[in-house]
């Protein structure tokens, strides 16, 4: 399958901090604005890092990692924060199936784009007949758009 659809290539840090940035921010119901003014920067800084234009300076994402509580691995979007929930997967389900990397990453992005999250949701409520339908509609158009990468 083509890994760049999901945004989550290993080469591709800079999708995962903006990603972050924007559902952190949203967690906390601020706005590109309010973020803007708690950092001391500007709405449009926010938003360049938001839409992946350029990345925060070091001292930025401490502030950042701060204020939303989390790791800077976590922010900047390294997988070290998935090891611990990996391990505990494992120990629940018994596998050790590197496949599970992967499926936090699906999971974590899922999580974080609320639209997708939405169609997913009503998708899930159709019935199996049409879901099937859509499946079929879903693999031949990322099997295309893998081809064109």
């Amino acid at each position: 399958m083509c890994n760049t659809i999901l945004g989550y290539n290993d080469g591709d840090k800079l999708n995962k901090l903006a990603t972050n940035i924007k559902f952190f921010r949203e967690q906390e119901a601020l706005t590109q604005k309010e973020l803007a003014d708690k950092l001391g920067v500007s709405r449009s800084v926010v938003a360049k890092w938001e839409n992946e234009t350029v990345s925060p300076d070091l001292e930025t994402l401490i502030t950042l990692s701060t204020y939303f509580q989390v790791s800077l691995d976590h922010l900047v979007g390294l997988p070290y924060f998935q090891n611990e929930m990996l391990l505990e997967l494992n120990q629940i389900y018994k596998t050790n199936d590197e496949g599970n990397i992967k499926i936090f990453g699906v999971v974590d992005y899922l999580y974080k784009n609320t639209k997708l999250q939405e169609c997913l949701l009503k998708f899930i409520e159709l019935p199996l007949k049409d879901r099937r339908i859509i499946e079929k509609i879903f693999n031949v158009a990322v099997d295309e758009f893998c081809k064109r990468k």
